[in-house]
């Protein structure tokens, strides 16, 4: 079952897995989806570090599944 999430403005968002493929700054990244996909990841929350090849997890806005905010 996919998880959903609704933003403060009223989207759903799904909340998928990703693996950290490159980190490109302390608070961006490339990630791959499941199917392969290399999506924009970004942090906006403080505490989280990113590191090449973890898993993580992305919300996705159903919109627009090029970038996601991991969690």
């Amino acid at each position: 079952m996919t998880e959903t999430h609704t933003s403060k403005c009223g989207d759903v968002r799904i909340v998928a897995p990703v693996v950290i493929q490159e980190v490109l700054s302390e608070r961006t990244c490339r990630a791959a989806l499941p199917n392969g996909k290399l999506i924009f990841g970004f942090i906006e929350r403080p505490g989280l570090t990113l590191t090449q090849g973890a898993a993580a997890k992305a919300i996705l806005s159903l919109c627009d599944f090029s970038r996601g905010e991991i969690v």
